[in-house]
Parts: structure tokens; C-alpha cells; sequence
């Protein structure tokens, strides 16, 4: 099974580096589904983890927009508590998370902070919430505000 899950790997990985932006999500789709689950190496995950994070990069240093924000977006979904990989992933990830909070494009940003809030809610809200709570982007400032919810629920329960 492993086997099988390894060539999908590198298939996906093949079609995330592809110029084609509809082909490269198809590629960190797959990607993230078959990481997210256990059973494989953690020097299989690490490699896979890297493919995307650098297929990120180059994103980034070009036009395409909606490629780097769901690039960034499976990178943050890698970070979730439901991923087998969420460590390995939060290490790798937070560099492209901290600078993508200051990205002028608006679902980067958001996907920036999913991958924060994903990573640890409450180290999430004491990193985001002075300098994204004037954000232009009224679904960041709710999801600021939807944190600060919780942590109070948190507190005052105790």
C-alpha cells in the first residue's frame, strides 16, 4: 500500500511543478489528502512537504494569484490537527505563513492565517491580532474575532 501511495506521490508531484496552474493545485490536492493520512516515512513526508513548499515560492514569484493562495492553503490544511503531519509541516510552514500575512492579495492572506490558526489558536491570536485586526478583509477580521471568542470562552470557563 505504501508503494502505491509513494507513486501517487510522485505523480502529484510531477503535476504540482507543471507551469499549467489547473494541473499544479491537482498536484498539491492530491498531495495534501495522501499526507495528511499516517503510514508513511517521515523522510517521505519531509521530501513531499518540500516539493510544495517550494512549488509555493515559485508561485509566489509570479502572477498567479489563485495558485499561491491554494498552494498556500493546502500547506496550511497540512498544518490542521486531522493531519498525520502537522508537525513536521508547522516547522517547515510558519516562514511562508509569516511572510504571507503581509501579502497584498487577500486569500493569501487568509490562508496565511488559517495556516496560524491551524498551527495553535492561541499563539495565533497573540501573533495576528495587532497586526491583522484593521485588515481590509472583513472574513480575516472575523476570523480574528471568532479566535478572541474562543479564548474567552476558554478563560472564562476556568
Amino acid at each position: 500500500m505504501e508503494e502505491i501511495r509513494l507513486e501517487t506521490l510522485e505523480r502529484a508531484a510531477r503535476f504540482l511543478n507543471e507551469p499549467d496552474a489547473e494541473k499544479a493545485r491537482i498536484g498539491a490536492d492530491t498531495i495534501g489528502k495522501l499526507l495528511e493520512q499516517n503510514g508513511l516515512k517521515p523522510e517521505d513526508v519531509g521530501r513531499y512537504l518540500a516539493v510544495l513548499s517550494t512549488r509555493y515560492a515559485q508561485a509566489s514569484e509570479g502572477t498567479d494569484v489563485g495558485l499561491r493562495g491554494h498552494l498556500l492553503g493546502t500547506m496550511a490544511g497540512l498544518c490542521a490537527p486531522r493531519s498525520a503531519c502537522r508537525d513536521q509541516a508547522a516547522k517547515l510552514y510558519s516562514p511562508a505563513f509569516e511572510r504571507a500575512i503581509a501579502d497584498e492579495v487577500e486569500t493569501v492572506r487568509q490562508m496565511a492565517v488559517d495556516g496560524f490558526v491551524n498551527m495553535d489558536k492561541p499563539a495565533a491570536l497573540k501573533r495576528l491580532r495587532d497586526p491583522m485586526a484593521n485588515d481590509p478583509s472583513a472574513v480575516i477580521r472575523l476570523k480574528l474575532i471568532e479566535l478572541v471568542d474562543r479564548a474567552d470562552c476558554v478563560i472564562g470557563s476556568r
